[in-house]
């Protein structure tokens, strides 16, 4: 009987307890997208243009349900937006004694301007990476 009552769970791809056993399962693949779900995708890809001029329409009568939607969508989530000539750290140190800009928008500004440089100089030990190991391997000049 034991037996049979193994059988039945490995036919059913489920485990001793009812669940599905793990690496059995024949189910539907991580985001894979059902018919239903599919078509109803198009619809609504559908009425993009139809909302986007009814959008249009609100604005110009100005209802404020569309300009905060606009400005939800649109403005940073998490403060202003700041322009700035060169965004160098000269210019970052200048707004914040001129009191442009406050002590968190400083440091999220310094934090970007540090990380751009990271990548500057990741890119640059690649690139001199790559001139060792073809000096190593004594490759011609390019």
């Amino acid at each position: 009987m034991q037996a049979d009552n193994e059988k039945i769970h490995f036919l059913s791809d489920r485990d001793q307890r009812g669940r599905f056993a793990i690496g059995r399962s024949k189910g539907r693949p991580v985001g894979a997208k059902g018919r239903v779900n599919r078509e109803l995708l198009q619809q609504v890809k559908a009425l993009g243009p139809d909302a986007i001029n009814k959008l249009k329409d609100a604005l110009d009568k100005g209802q404020q349900w569309a300009i905060e939607l606009v400005l939800k969508h649109v403005l940073p989530k998490d403060g202003r937006t700041l322009e700035f000539e060169d965004a160098t750290p000269d210019d970052l140190r200048e707004a914040f004694r001129n009191g442009d800009i406050s002590m968190s928008e400083f440091k999220l500004a310094a934090d970007a301007i540090g990380k751009l440089a990271d990548v500057d100089t990741i890119e640059e030990l690649q690139a001199r990476l790559a001139e060792l190991e073809r000096l190593i391997n004594g490759a011609p000049q390019p």
